[in-house]
């Protein structure tokens, strides 16, 4: 195990009694990638026994300046339901290589399956191809598929579905022809639905109820469209809404009766619609019932949604202000009415998957400003009791670089850092205005005066040379 792998839990406990379902919910928070790391993944599954496990990319990365390229290896991590690390395996799939894993699955066997793509340099040039992997339950490699420029430069896989003995995945070229390839899992092509030409951004494929395959894409000649197939790529149901955009509607989720939730991935308007089986009733929820308020100019971003065991949905995205990021969870019921929504003042500011848990909880995949920039907070694996609720201690996963104590305060707040530093904090109402501000000369424990301040939720915003801290203040 690697020395900056995290792990906190802690028992759920509200209104003093601890919650059972089964048994008693735990929260518990892991972080799989270090601070300040370039570390980026993509999705996040549930494994067949009940654990968790996402791919990561960028790792070890190595920069060739002269090639003007950066090489890196990928890792994959798993979690058990507890939040302890079973395996985190690091593969280098070819020297000199830069690798993107765009999708992953588990296989029905436990193996898994890697999807993306592979840029390689050499003297005399550079190819990007795509990249096929299979390894253990255990991660371990069992065999690297490489195709290099087969589909022209530039060529990429991007996700992929399994059935009961093989697996389609999307192969082509960003922006131009992409077609449909099944494959057995052995790696061996089967089948190639060139029948099919999509143009442009897609297609996502999607599992179905009963083997049957949701296709989300811009069909050459037909526009973009929603369709569903059988495993033998014929077409049944398909569906234009002209309010769609292939950039809205990036995730969708099935319920086990077989509707399907699009979710929007547009700023400002986190929108569910719920469509039947055959695409020809919908539903929809508007961004109203899912906005969430929290001061002056917040806004907020949707960024993946998965089915819930009692026929909803559970919803994630990213929430902001002027002066400090946040990530959010909803849940809702069948038709996509909010049932509760919970907020984090957490250390990561993207939130990339969401599954739920045996218990009934929820397991979300998020990631620090490093996701982006290689500057922030890694990727933390989080899991929440079935309310939403991370639970008091998790005191490393929500904003901890500060304590303020007491909080909530009444006259005065103790400000504390982990060592000294010349520091200015100012303090801000819910709205946004500046209410008090104090410098502090390498300071590491100091006090704030309250006594002046009206009863209610504060921002403390905390300035240390190039780095901003924000921390929630209730002042009784």
């Amino acid at each position: 195990m690697k020395n900056w792998i995290v792990k906190i839990v802690s028992t759920i406990i509200v209104a003093a009694n601890i919650i059972l379902v089964g048994y008693a919910q735990q929260a518990w928070t892991t972080q799989i990638s270090p601070d300040n790391s370039s570390e980026m993944a993509t999705k996040l599954i549930k494994t067949q026994d009940g654990g968790f496990l996402t791919v990561l990319y960028g790792v070890d990365v190595v920069v060739n300046t002269p090639q003007n390229i950066t090489y890196n290896k990928i890792a994959i991590v798993k979690l058990d339901n507890g939040g302890d690390t079973v395996f985190y395996k690091k593969i280098n799939i070819k020297d000199s290589t830069r690798v993107h894993i765009n999708d992953f699955i588990e296989i029905p066997t436990g193996e898994l399956l890697l999807n993306g793509s592979v840029t390689t340099v050499t003297s005399n040039d550079t190819t990007k191809g795509t990249l096929l992997v299979k390894t253990t339950n255990m991660g371990d490699t069992l065999w690297t598929k490489i195709n290099y420029n087969h589909l022209g430069t530039g060529s990429s896989g991007y996700n992929i579905i399994g059935f009961t003995n093989k697996f389609w995945r999307v192969e082509g070229i960003a922006n131009n022809n992409m077609f449909i390839y099944e494959y057995d899992y052995g790696g061996n092509l089967l089948n190639i639905n060139y029948t099919d030409t999509f143009l442009s951004s897609g297609p996502n494929i999607h599992k179905d109820i009963n083997d049957s395959v949701i296709v989300r894409g811009v069909w050459k000649g037909e526009g973009f469209l929603y369709k569903k197939m059988d495993v033998l790529f014929n077409k049944f149901y398909g569906a234009y809404y002209p309010y769609y955009s292939p950039a809205a509607y990036q995730t969708l989720s099935v319920s086990s009766s077989g509707d399907i939730a699009l979710h929007s991935h547009t700023q400002g308007n986190t929108s569910l619609y719920i469509i039947n089986n055959q695409f020809d009733s919908i539903v929809l929820q508007p961004y109203s019932e899912y906005e969430i308020t929290w001061g002056s100019g917040t806004d907020q971003w949707g960024t993946n949604i998965c089915p819930t065991s009692d026929g909803g949905y559970a919803m994630i995205g990213d929430t902001w202000n002027a002066l400090v990021n946040n990530i959010y969870l909803i849940k809702t019921d069948a038709w996509g009415n909010k049932q509760f929504a919970e907020m984090y003042w957490s250390v990561t500011t993207h939130n990339i998957d969401v599954v739920e848990a045996n218990d009934g909880g929820f397991v979300m995949l998020n990631s620090g400003t490093g996701y982006w920039n290689g500057n922030g907070a890694g990727i933390w694996i989080v899991k929440t009791d079935a309310n939403g609720i991370i639970g008091l201690d998790e005191n490393q996963f929500l904003k901890n670089e500060v304590l303020l104590y007491p909080n909530p305060a009444k006259d005065k707040v103790t400000i504390k850092l982990t060592q000294s530093s010349d520091i200015e904090v100012i303090v801000y109402s819910i709205a946004g205005e500046q209410v008090l501000s104090k410098k502090v000369l390498n300071g590491s424990n100091f006090q704030i005066n309250l006594e002046q301040l009206p009863k209610g939720m504060y921002l403390v915003q905390l300035k240390m040379k190039d780095t901003f801290i924000t921390k929630k203040l209730i002042k009784y």
